[in-house]
């Protein structure tokens, strides 16, 4: 993994990657009509062709039908409308009819922020959103990404559910607590136990080297033991920087994985960085199975190359113009 002075260095590489332009969320209205169905055209042609869908003066009647500006925000840079969406608050939850931007506006990071509003929406609510997607759309990889799960594969459609966060101060079924110097050994024990099988897939077969290279790095002070009934199941190095949390090591026992023990812990820190308005960093290999993992539970892959994925999770405010 990047040394601290390394991701810095990264992170200048990457500014104009990292480095969005603002802009903002209004109310559409009646008028905005016309404009709003040219793009939903332009956004849509190739993925309605991909599923054999032609008709486009049929679907630009549809959308007339169902158009409710009240339901309906435009995302506005300087001037130019990007594109919109359509959420609709329903009962047990938001339901999110469409997401659609100007090719132009595509793969700039915008629709993923988005997102992000919208789940603190859904967050505040407690409420989960929902969506569907055309079989054959890039869409699907796109929500798969942002932490939505699929729950319903139909023949003319894809149902996606993300559900919302609940923290709580109060974690019922383990506990948190400071590890000591004296707890190198038992750590170790338990970071090899999780990464034995993965290290050997990545060529990493000197143990005795990385059990040297975690001592030399172990720091009690930011590391935290979970247990449960009396044992510690795994633990996690979380270290406070100046502009975010950068989550070094979550490490579980074999037999404490698959159990929603690791989710809880990152809403643990979700919950803290939203306290502290910093964003959450971390790092993986290229081929870790917890890459799903850490995908699944709203973290966003931001940087990529042959020895590492860069995740991060980013509590975002948007400019929502009433």
């Amino acid at each position: 993994m990047m040394k601290q002075d390394e991701i810095g260095k990264h992170g200048e590489d990457q500014q104009a990657l990292l480095e969005r332009p603002s802009w903002r969320l209004e109310p559409a209205n009646s008028s905005d009509f016309d404009l709003l169905a040219d793009i939903r055209q332009q956004a849509m042609k190739s993925n309605m062709e991909a599923n054999g869908l032609f008709d486009h003066a049929l679907y630009q009647q549809y959308f007339k039908d169902s158009f409710d500006p009240a339901s309906t925000w435009k995302i506005i840079e300087e001037s130019e409308v990007l594109g919109f969406y359509v959420l609709w608050n329903k009962q047990d939850h938001l339901y999110l009819e469409r997401l659609y931007f100007h090719p132009k506006a595509q793969g700039r990071g915008i629709g993923a922020d988005i997102l992000t509003f919208l789940k603190q929406q859904a967050t505040a609510q407690t409420k989960p959103i929902r969506l569907e997607v055309l079989p054959q759309s890039r869409a699907n990889a796109f929500y798969l990404r942002h932490g939505f799960e699929l729950v319903e594969e139909r023949e003319e459609e894809k149902l996606y559910e993300w559900g919302p966060l609940q923290c709580s101060c109060v974690v019922e079924s383990f506990t948190l607590e400071a590890a000591a110097e004296s707890d190198f050994g038992l750590l170790a024990d338990i970071r090899q136990e999780a990464m034995k099988d993965e290290w050997a897939a990545n060529g990493m077969f000197d143990h005795a080297f990385y059990r040297e290279k975690f001592q030399s790095t172990f720091d009690p002070t930011s590391t935290r033991k979970i247990i449960m009934e009396g044992e510690t199941l795994g633990f996690y190095v979380l270290w406070d920087r100046e502009d975010h949390l950068y989550l070094e090591r979550l490490y579980l026992r074999p037999e404490a994985q698959g159990r929603g023990v690791g989710s809880e812990v990152l809403l643990q820190m979700k919950c803290l960085a939203r306290e502290q308005g910093k964003p959450i960093i971390l790092e993986t290999f290229p081929e870790s199975r917890v890459n799903a993992f850490y995908t699944r539970n709203g973290f966003q892959l931001i940087e990529a190359n042959s020895r590492e994925k860069k995740y991060e999770f980013k509590p975002v405010s948007l400019d929502v113009s009433a």
